[in-house]
């Protein structure tokens, strides 16, 4: 495909760059780095791309649109371990308890070290823990999908039944419980190589970074 010049994906996109590629970087809230100017991050295939993000921020429904316009395998790792373990996320959690869960995820993550040109869908946690962030990075690129806590209230409060870290919560003190998670795993999900803005995604926010190989 051909790439839009650098002003022209810029004024299309208000994605954050991680402060390694750009020198002029600024400190706010918090000591995260926000870059003085944005630059053009092109990846050239073949890749691995992996999703991460909280719950409810679109990484499956993201992850398909922009997997079939690239030509890209989708994969959700979720969904793989539920397929092996044959159990449901929820039942794993209640039947076998987080630890185990974290192995399983551990395992079939990198199961991913063989395969390319594909994106893979994480689970929310998957990042923060068995040093997953950093064997995703050796692997290929990781995106991370930023959103609001509102906005993530409002895509998982009718569905904490499927989602084993919100089920216990109360529906009251929902809100305030995603945005503590958010605070914890916020220092591990600001270490992708890209992170994008779930309120400015479009089918095309994928094709603006990557380039086929010459």
């Amino acid at each position: 495909m051909i790439l839009a010049s650098m002003d022209k994906l810029f004024l299309k996109s208000k994605t954050l760059m991680k402060r390694d590629e750009t020198p002029d970087v600024k400190p706010v809230k918090g000591g995260e780095q926000i870059p003085e100017k944005k630059s053009k991050k092109v990846i050239a295939l073949p890749v691995k791309i992996f999703l991460i993000g909280f719950m409810g921020s679109g990484k499956t429904h993201w992850g398909k649109i922009w997997a079939k316009n690239e030509s890209l395998t989708f994969y959700d790792l979720d969904g793989r371990i539920k397929k092996a373990f044959k159990m449901s996320i929820t039942e794993i959690f209640e039947k076998k308890g987080e630890e185990k869960f974290r192995e399983l995820e551990r395992y079939h993550l990198r199961k991913f070290e063989s395969k390319k040109n594909f994106l893979l869908a994480c689970g929310g946690g998957t990042p923060c823990f068995s040093d997953n962030m950093d064997w995703m990075k050796s692997q290929g690129k990781v995106f991370y999908l930023k959103a609001e806590p509102e906005l993530l209230l409002q895509q998982v409060m009718h569905e904490t039944e499927k989602r084993p870290v919100i089920k216990k919560v109360n529906p009251s003190e929902l809100l305030f419980f995603i945005q503590k998670k958010l605070e914890e795993r916020e220092p591990y999900y600001s270490q992708a190589d890209v992170i994008l803005n779930v309120d400015e995604l479009n089918e095309n926010s994928l094709s603006l970074f990557l380039t086929p190989t010459k």
